[in-house]
């Protein structure tokens, strides 16, 4: 059941995150714009922490959390992180997220990306539902997991006691992913 591993879509790979991607961890979430709807921005010194502490996570024996880098397969810059997180294996889900760097968002990136990232958890996970957290306020990405097949979700539990974000999430036996 490995997560740690590479996959693509269409226009993006998916690569487990690694050293090489601090400065891009570092800038999103060091970025007030970016962080806007997810919550403060980092210090360069708490986001450098942050990224060390995800590759913990990732190299864990039983590692139950991934974050991938997200690359342009024609120029392979990055376009921005995904991951996948929370693990529950006995609830039979799990959570979802991607950032987007600023330059590369209104060109369908996040889209394809969320969608590639759902095909992928669905098939190598046993679980029944993605999950994912969005601010009440950010009507772009409602509409954005609302198109790849998630809806107001079931999940309730400490990760959606904040009042402001609202769980979308997608069962695996109903997914369907809008056009």
């Amino acid at each position: 059941m490995s997560l740690l591993q590479e996959f693509s879509t269409p226009r993006l790979v998916f690569r487990p995150m690694a050293e090489a991607d601090a400065a891009v961890f570092c800038d999103l979430y060091c970025d007030a714009q970016t962080m806007r709807f997810i919550g403060p921005p980092l210090s360069r010194e708490r986001a450098e922490r942050g990224f060390r502490k995800a590759l913990q996570l990732m190299r864990r024996p039983a590692a139950d959390q991934a974050f991938f880098t997200l690359s342009d397969r024609e120029s392979a810059a990055a376009v921005g992180l995904g991951s996948i997180q929370h693990l529950d294996l006995q609830g039979r889900r799990a959570e979802i997220g991607m950032i987007i760097c600023t330059q590369y968002r209104n060109q369908g990136f996040a889209r394809e990306g969320l969608a590639g990232l759902m095909r992928f958890a669905f098939a190598r996970l046993p679980i029944d539902e993605l999950w994912a957290r969005v601010h009440a306020d950010h009507t772009v990405v409602e509409k954005l997991v609302l198109s790849v097949g998630l809806s107001i979700g079931s999940t309730t539990d400490a990760y959606d006691s904040d009042p402001v974000m609202r769980v979308w999430s997608a069962q695996r036996d109903s997914w369907v992913m809008h056009e």
